[in-house]
């Protein structure tokens, strides 16, 4: 947790668009065909506030994974336990824009010619988070895949759930079906 808690704080300087995703050495994914949803290793103290964000995380990482060839546990015994964190930061930025500008000619010659500037001011609401998902191999605990991500969305995460797992499942190499 305090691997997390350092990127969110170090991700301040994260563009929107590009964040980059840390990924640990993966195993060879091949022998794994299933997989669960599992409590992680470190609990965080508090549960999810937001069940909404919770249900686009879990759904996203469901639709990566499949994606991906690995399919939902039909039994107890599920090759990888999948698990999820988020840490979200809620922060207001005040930005002044200039939407419009006019110029008005004076009417004699010579005399100046005036601008009339508008400007507005208007608060942008975004959410800077760091998301952490681990695979992990149900028989012994051992991690075989992890990543991370942290970056700024505007607005709320809920509504970029998919982009941002998919951005962070991208790097999960796909498990091939042996002939």
């Amino acid at each position: 947790m305090l691997r997390l808690a350092a990127r969110l704080s170090l991700g301040g300087a994260l563009a929107c668009a590009s964040a980059p995703v840390e990924v640990d050495a993966p195993r060879d994914l091949q022998g794994f065909r299933t997989w669960e949803w599992r409590q992680p290793a470190d609990p965080p103290a508090i549960a999810p506030a937001d069940p909404v964000l919770d249900a686009r995380l879990r759904d996203a990482i469901g639709r990566e994974l499949y994606a991906r060839g690995f399919r939902p546990s039909t039994d107890e015994h599920a090759d990888l336990g999948v698990t999820y964190r988020v840490a979200l930061k809620r922060e207001v930025v005040v930005r002044t824009e200039t939407p419009a500008q006019q110029d008005l000619q004076g009417l004699h010659a010579g005399t100046p010619s005036y601008e009339i500037v508008a400007s507005q001011r208007r608060l942008v609401r975004y959410e800077r988070f760091a998301l952490h998902v681990e695979l992990r191999e149900s028989a012994t605990g051992d991690v075989v895949w992890r990543a991370d991500l942290a970056d700024r969305t505007r607005g709320r995460l809920a509504a970029t759930a998919d982009e941002a797992v998919a951005a962070l499942l991208r790097e999960l190499p796909p498990r091939r079906e042996r002939i």
